[in-house]
């Protein structure tokens, strides 16, 4: 009999604009609670994002699921975030390491273009010592894009990946939380809505 392609995962990164690449989960509410169907429920990262944003393993012994990403997102959509490379505002972003300038980017985004001089904390030789997790945007960058690299680079055009980017909805700007008062400023029905919030 011949053999059946097996179906893709429907899953994506939460940190940025991409459906293939290495994944782990990220915590939420469903693997919180051991649910049954983890790849449904599941919220899922790229190794290369998690690593990035410097999110921890939940246990450490089994680094199966990194912790929650959602404060992480809300971060960036309370200053309205958008890629620099993409357009997009899904996810989480880097800013470019030039003094002054007001450049984000995806992980993702700045390797796949080979626009962008990154600097990956870590190599074979253990920590890297000047600008560890760090990168440039393309403004800044070294890097001639009129140079083409060899071999199987997996490198996508910036129209590429500004399409990659539009397959997705925007993310809706959140307004930041107004800030709380001191509880002995707080009125009485203040005092009870605080009272009420089980995380306060």
């Amino acid at each position: 009999a011949p053999k059946i392609a097996p179906t893709p995962l429907p899953i994506c990164c939460e940190l940025c604009p991409r459906k293939q690449g290495a994944f782990i989960r990220s915590q939420t509410a469903a693997t919180t609670n051991k649910s049954k169907s983890k790849t449904a429920s599941s919220k899922w990262v790229h190794v290369l994002c998690a690593k990035w944003q410097g999110l921890n393993f939940v246990d450490e012994l089994r680094r199966e699921v990194v912790e929650d990403v959602t404060q992480l997102k809300l971060h960036y959509r309370y200053t309205n975030t958008t890629c620099m490379i993409c357009l997009g505002n899904r996810g989480a972003f880097h800013k470019c390491r030039a003094a002054s300038c007001p450049n984000n980017v995806h992980v993702t985004c700045a390797r796949l273009s080979g626009l962008c001089e990154v600097i990956h904390g870590e190599d074979c030789f253990g920590p890297v010592a000047e600008n560890p997790w760090s990168l440039l945007c393309p403004a800044h960058s070294t890097i001639d894009p009129d140079v083409e690299p060899t071999g199987n680079t997996g490198k996508m055009t910036v129209e590429q990946l500004q399409l990659a980017a539009s397959e997705f909805p925007p993310e809706p700007y959140v307004a930041p939380p107004a800030p709380t008062k001191p509880f002995n400023k707080l009125n009485g029905k203040e005092r009870r809505t605080v009272l009420a919030n089980p995380d306060y």
